[in-house]
């Protein structure tokens, strides 16, 4: 009732077969962070950290990890040689390392759950018993990420123009990445491996323009292009495949992988080759498929069943949207193969800003390059 103060339920009447089910987990995140900055007349900058981060999800003797930083930079502008330069305001080089981890969700990942719900015959008797279903990760610890940047920062003609133009790679190690035991173990479920790597590099660049004309005009124009480059660098092992992807709106099948050596999660495709046109197309003369692949009713001896009285056959009418027919879409042989990354090689923006004697206009305008799309209504 509405006039109750609580939900609490204090009697249950009429109630069978009550199952009471739960479950509870608990984690925690300890940090401890540490930094300096130096700057020596203005014209030598230096910036160090070091931050210890514990996590109680992380397998023992590896909950705790260290990730340092650094950073210099030279104002260039402020040197004695640049006095009489006068179209250059700032002039900064500037160099940067640094370390940051990255953790699961998960409380107890490392570790095999055990669960009791389940019945073994002991003695032709039922009894019950418990059982674990992944292998334990005794060496269970953070991914970490290294990051390393050099960058150059100009102004010119009173900061009406800038540039900054930065070169940066990214290797991130001890990627958690699950595991499938060896099927002869009995387990099916994935353990948490650190076993994957992969590295992100690239150029960031952006540029500005910014100048009143007289009293009533401002314009302001900025940009911004960056070209970066995807790779995984090791799996579980060389010839290791991840396939994903899979939606059961878009026939439910996956169309990405992700191999060594690659970006991650190509899209892997069959290729099409056009429509069959007749029955001839998908059975040759000798009665066998025209290629492998096709969803064929078989005989023993290789050739395709082509009864029209026999349940399973190919001509049998109850089997008119059941195999491979005319006007079904051919595909190349061999298989699937890397179409391309749905990760663009170049993504950019450009911004427009101006303002007129209480009058404003802005314009934005992004967009990306080099990437695939993935049309799964087609």
């Amino acid at each position: 009732s509405g006039r109750l103060t609580t939900n609490d339920i204090n009697e249950l009447t009429g109630a069978t077969n009550l199952t009471v089910d739960g479950q509870t987990s608990e984690t925690f995140l300890l940090s401890y962070l540490g930094r300096v900055n130096y700057d020596y007349k203005g014209k030598y900058l230096l910036s160090a950290s070091m931050r210890r981060d514990g996590f109680s999800g992380f397998a023992p003797d590896h909950k705790w990890g260290n990730f340092p930083g650094a950073s210099v930079g030279w104002k260039v502008s402020e040197e004695s040689f640049m006095g009489g330069v006068s179209q250059i305001t700032d002039l900064k080089l500037r160099a940067s390392y640094g370390k940051v981890g990255a953790k699961p969700s998960g409380a107890y990942d490392y570790v095999s759950p055990v669960f009791t719900n389940t019945l073994y015959p002991f003695n032709n008797v039922s009894t019950q018993g418990s059982y674990f279903d992944k292998l334990p990760n005794y060496s269970f610890e953070w991914e970490i990420s290294e990051m390393k940047n050099i960058g150059i920062d100009l102004a010119m003609l009173k900061n009406q123009l800038t540039l900054s133009v930065e070169y940066f790679i990214k290797d991130t190690d001890h990627l958690i990445l699950g595991t499938r035991p060896a099927t002869s173990s009995g387990i099916d479920n994935p353990t948490d491996l650190n076993i994957a790597e992969m590295r992100n590099s690239g150029w960031e660049v952006a540029a500005g323009y910014s100048k009143t004309f007289g009293d009533d005009f401002t314009l302001n124009l900025s940009g911004n292009a960056a070209f970066i480059k995807n790779e995984v660098n090791a799996l579980e092992s060389a010839n290791a495949a991840l396939y994903a992807g899979s939606n059961q709106d878009y026939g439910n099948s996956n169309f990405t992988r992700t191999v060594a050596g690659s970006s991650i999660q190509h899209f892997y495709l069959e290729q099409v080759d056009g429509i069959f046109q007749n029955v001839g197309e998908i059975i040759g003369s000798d009665g066998t498929p025209t290629q492998a692949g096709l969803n064929l009713p078989m005989n023993s001896d290789g050739t395709v069943n082509t009864s029209s009285t026999d349940p399973a056959g190919y001509n049998n009418p109850i089997n008119l949207n059941k195999y491979t027919r005319p006007g079904d879409i051919r595909f190349k042989p061999g298989g699937p193969v890397d179409v391309g990354s749905f990760m663009p090689k170049m993504s950019y923006g450009f911004n427009v800003g101006a303002t007129f004697k209480g009058f404003d206009l802005t314009m934005f305008i992004q967009g990306v390059q080099g990437n695939k799309v993935y049309n799964g209504v087609r």
